[in-house]
């Protein structure tokens, strides 16, 4: 089973052609950065009409134009006619005519190789060493490329925090392995199919019935993508900082307050894929004295320079990104920002230290089981 191809969004493309408004642009960090129409939603969806209709091949201007796209979505916020999909479906195109940009090859080359995107050789299970992970339970923790390899630390509190609300879940290595979200991104979908019909039979013959992930990446892959590429896929899927919402929403749980002012940054795949703009706010106002939203915020968030891949196609632009909206959450003068991504959380980290701002930057599952009473 495969995604939709550019050309099945045809009326799509040919929609925003006529209707060339442009309300796409205001929070596109591409185009706000690189200032060129080409690289806003509405210039790739000009950029693909004329690929459609045969009148310019795939040269380097468009390639260049396809993958300084952080995939963020805030055009999807502002449109009826969800770009990103189409924007992914374009990268399908380049992949196929042997076009995919050398760093990504080398993304490629390193989940083929290594299992992770990062070119990891160390096992992805350390950050587990000495834990009581559990055994035999069928909803298992599925931490991620980025959780396990760059914060263990992080990774073990919230596996603790989990574990802490009454989830009763396990910790398999042996069935745990790289979603396949940035295999995706690249174009690749025979490899991304490959892992996600892998993935799911190690699941299926250990009777997994539910996963949680803290990664929003792993969540979109998972929930949205594996259905579309296996037929059968029947696994439900649940974000971290969901469940533990649920929990205290239904009384299970309860929250101290602990900090002072908080300001929450939105992961794009949380907030404008899935809507879970709320829920996150709901558990600070129970562990903060204030939460204080910055200028761009919930479905309007600007990206962290994280998404799309960016980081390894065009990294001073993702630098870029990450700086500008490093900017706006330190605007907001809280004491304290949090976010529930991984990416997130090493972006806005490369950003405040790029414009040497002082700012505590705490993963929400941290602050959730600090608060947890």
């Amino acid at each position: 089973m495969e995604a939709k191809r550019l050309k099945d969004y045809r009326d799509e493309i040919y929609t925003c052609n006529r209707s060339h408004c442009g309300y796409c642009q205001e929070g596109c960090p591409s185009y706000r950065i690189l200032g060129f129409e080409q690289y806003s939603s509405r210039g790739k969806m000009l950029t693909a009409r004329v690929f459609l209709e045969k009148k310019i091949d795939l040269n380097e201007s468009v390639v260049d134009a396809v993958f300084n796209c952080f995939l963020c979505g805030f055009c999807d916020a502002k449109c009826a006619l969800y770009p990103t999909n189409i924007f992914s479906s374009f990268r399908r195109e380049i992949f196929l005519a042997n076009k995919t940009p050398k760093p990504l090859m080398r993304v490629i080359d390193s989940v083929s190789r290594y299992g992770n995107p990062h070119g990891f050789e160390e096992e992805r299970y350390l950050w587990a060493k000495g834990l009581d992970v559990g055994s035999g339970s069928n909803r298992i923790f599925f931490p991620g490329c980025i959780y396990s390899y760059f914060y263990p630390k992080y990774t073990q509190t919230t596996y603790h925090l989990l574990r802490r609300i009454g989830t009763g879940i396990s910790y398999i290595p042996e069935i745990d392995g790289c979603c396949g979200y940035p295999i995706f991104l690249t174009g690749n979908w025979e490899m991304f199919e490959e892992i996600a019909r892998k993935n799911y039979k190690r699941w299926r013959d250990r009777g997994v019935k539910k996963i949680i992930t803290p990664c929003p990446g792993c969540f979109a892959a998972l929930s949205e993508l594996y259905p579309q590429f296996v037929e059968e896929f029947d696994i439900e899927i649940k974000h971290a900082v969901i469940e533990v919402f649920e929990a205290y929403d239904n009384g299970r749980i309860k929250l101290g307050k602990v900090y002072g002012t908080v300001t929450y940054h939105d992961p794009c795949d949380l907030s404008r894929k899935f809507g879970f703009v709320e829920e996150p706010r709901k558990l600070i106002e129970a562990i903060a004295e204030d939460i204080v939203e910055p200028r761009y915020t919930k479905y309007f968030a600007k990206c962290c320079g994280g998404g799309g891949l960016v980081s390894a196609y065009n990294p001073k632009l993702h630098i870029r990104a990450s700086m500008d909206r490093a900017r706006e959450l330190v605007e907001t003068q809280a004491e304290i920002i949090t976010t529930a991504c991984p990416t997130c959380i090493r972006t806005l980290n490369k950003g405040l230290k790029k414009i040497k701002a002082k700012k505590e930057l705490i993963d929400l599952n941290i602050m959730l089981n600090r608060a947890l009473v």
